[in-house]
């Protein structure tokens, strides 16, 4: 199993990722929310609505910017980004969308399967060495 080479990396990937999935269920919200708001000519609804838009605009921001440093450790191609390259012919999908897997393998589990590569990444930077290994803190009761 491959390891990031930086914890900016992992960072990276981490945020993307969780922008990623937020910003699919901003959609999710706000299509429905907007019909209704239009249906009902809700103007209270219509300013909710655009308050979800710009948050929206601000995750899609933040999932592309981190996204442009999210890359596989192996092929150094973009995880979270639509890329050109062809895929793993055993890339998943997940609802449709392998950055849909691959966000929510990152999100729940901390690794993911890179579709472009197909190679298992755990989002923890590797140790350098001569680094000290960290040592494990003891649990107080």
């Amino acid at each position: 199993m491959h390891q990031p080479r930086t914890a900016r990396t992992v960072r990276a990937m981490k945020l993307s990722a969780l922008a990623f999935i937020l910003l699919v269920v901003n959609i999710g919200i706000l299509v429905p929310l907007v019909a209704y708001a239009v249906l009902e000519q809700d103007r209270q609804l219509l300013m909710i609505a655009l308050g979800q838009i710009i948050l929206g605009i601000a995750l899609l921001i933040a999932y592309r910017v981190a996204g442009a440093s999210a890359r596989c450790s192996l092929c150094a191609c973009p995880v979270m980004l639509s890329q050109s390259c062809s895929r793993n012919r055993n890339a998943k999908r997940l609802l449709g969308s392998y950055r849909t897997r691959v966000a929510t393998a990152i999100v729940l589990t901390g690794k993911f399967t890179c579709p472009y590569c197909g190679e298992a990444t755990l989002c923890v930077p590797r140790q350098r060495p001569g680094q000290p290994q960290p040592q494990p803190q003891p649990h107080r009761h």
